[in-house]
Order: C-alpha cells, then structure tokens, then sequence
C-alpha cells in the first residue's frame, strides 16, 4: 500500500460517521473546546495537552498496528460496519 492509499483510508476513518456517530463527535469536541476555555490559563495547561496529545496518538498507532491499517475488526473498531462493499 503506498502513501497515498495510506492518507485516504486514514480520512476514510476519521471521517465515517459509521466509526463515531456525529453526535458523539459534538459532545466530544464540545468537552474538549470547553476544557479548553476553562482551562487555558492554568500554568501546566500545555504540559497536559502534549501529555494527552502523546496519549492519543500512541492510542490511535495501537489500534492502526491491531487492524493492519483499519482492514480487519478489532475491539470496539468493526470494519464491516464503516467499510461496508457497496457493489
């Protein structure tokens, strides 16, 4: 697969209203935007955001390694329900 493949299933992912329902998302950017304006004068803000920007990045290459680059079911991840074949 090349580098090309690799960014489109990736957004394939990220944008599948199959693999997060839409209101999931809104109540979860919803949180992080209010974190956000709560928090962003706190001396240690940006030491916790690197912290859990690491954590999410080591979360989303883990679950990557464990379905072979979204292509097989693992956990809470189902790849017949977001890759549906449409023929």
């Amino acid at each position: 697969m090349n580098w090309k493949e690799t960014i489109s299933r990736e957004f394939k992912v990220a944008f599948s209203l199959k693999s997060q329902p839409l209101l999931f998302r809104i109540a979860k950017w919803s949180i992080i935007v209010s974190l956000i304006c709560f928090f962003h004068s706190e001396p240690f803000f940006w030491i916790i955001v690197s912290m859990l920007t690491v954590l999410g990045f080591a979360l989303h290459f883990y679950y990557r390694s464990k379905t072979n680059g979204w292509t097989k079911s693992y956990g809470m991840w189902k790849y017949e329900r977001v890759f549906e074949d449409k023929t």
